[in-house]
């Protein structure tokens, strides 16, 4: 059975936790894949991101829902967790655009679904604050 968040609402994760991930190669479960999605504009190239992250601008998300989608089925990912700079209203607004998507799909195309494993997460504090405590390491952060 695919999973979705219990509550409907994307889940916060803190940089300590997303580095734990990040340092095991795995995700809340401790196996599986880890999708990282930064939803910022033009502040993506400029300050630097985690390496192998996917970039959606905000503002052309909803427009590319279903290509995201597709592209996590493709990827097989297990979490996903959305970053912006300060993790307070870019990505979590996305995180939860696409956990609604995820709900429609699975009440309108439910065959469909079943190809979608996943549990949403926004960055608490965005990438401002995963610089602040960890610095940029060249092994998780790299700039375009």
């Amino acid at each position: 059975m695919p999973i979705l968040n219990e509550e409907d609402e994307p889940e916060g994760i803190q940089n300590f936790d997303l580095m734990e991930w990040l340092d095991g190669g795995g995700s809340s479960t401790g196996e599986g894949n880890l999708g990282l999605v930064d939803v910022r504009d033009d502040d993506f190239a400029d300050f630097g991101h985690i390496k192998g992250s996917l970039h959606y601008s905000v503002d052309d998300f909803e427009a590319n829902l279903e290509k995201f989608a597709d592209e996590i089925k493709s990827k097989k990912f297990n979490d996903i967790v959305f970053i912006c700079m300060y993790g307070e209203m870019r990505s979590p607004s996305a995180a939860q655009l696409f956990l609604s998507y995820l709900q429609d799909l699975k009440n309108s195309d439910p065959d469909s679904f079943e190809d979608i494993d996943v549990k949403v997460w926004y960055l608490v504090g965005g990438i401002g604050r995963f610089v602040t405590e960890f610095g940029i390491d060249n092994y998780v952060l790299e700039t375009s």
